[in-house]
């Protein structure tokens, strides 16, 4: 198909505006340079978490080349680091490492000192991790309906609340990502 002159002008003249447009800020900035890159692992130390955030530090910083400190702030369900990086500068080198109770902080603990959905954005998962519900042996049910009964009634239990936390994260996350694109436009 052949474009007209009358119709390509136009184009042209808007596409050369647009790209004008574009402020100064947005081109590429090297990153990162200034400082070392910080890791809040919201648990305390020798946790799961403190664990993720130092086997991804070492090859992060690697991949990078640029230092990487993994600092554990841990307490109140994780809240506390969390808070910790939500007052951190939004310069890019504060990122926290954190468990799915991050998702249901909110329901638990009514006056949190941030706003999960709002100053907190989810970078990437990172893993997930299984849970074991376990009990002294002598505590089980000896007989084998009961026993499945019972391993039933525990697994329906935790189905619940594994899609209650996902649920909520996922909210957590469209809400983010809709309000940035809504900001943003």
């Amino acid at each position: 198909m052949r474009l007209k002159i009358r119709t390509f002008t136009p184009l042209l003249a808007l596409s050369a505006a647009l790209l004008l447009a574009v402020p100064r800020y947005a081109m590429a900035q090297a990153w990162p340079t200034k400082q070392p890159i910080k890791l809040v692992a919201v648990f305390p130390p020798g946790g799961s978490v403190d664990q993720v955030a130092r086997l991804l530090a070492q090859p992060l910083s690697q991949q990078i080349g640029q230092s990487i400190i993994v600092e554990n702030k841990g307490g109140a369900s994780g809240s506390i680091g969390a808070a910790a990086v939500a007052a951190a500068p939004a310069d890019g080198y504060t990122f926290a490492v954190v468990f799915d109770t991050h998702g249901v902080n909110p329901s638990l603990i009514p006056n949190m000192p941030f706003d999960s959905r709002k100053d907190l954005a989810p970078v990437v998962i990172i893993g997930t991790a299984p849970m074991v519900l376990a009990t002294n042996t002598g505590s089980l049910p000896q007989e084998p309906k009961r026993a499945l009964a019972t391993a039933a009634s525990v697994l329906v239990a935790w189905a619940i609340w594994r899609w209650h936390c996902w649920a909520r994260a996922l909210a957590w996350s469209s809400s983010t990502y809709r309000t940035r694109a809504v900001a943003r436009s």
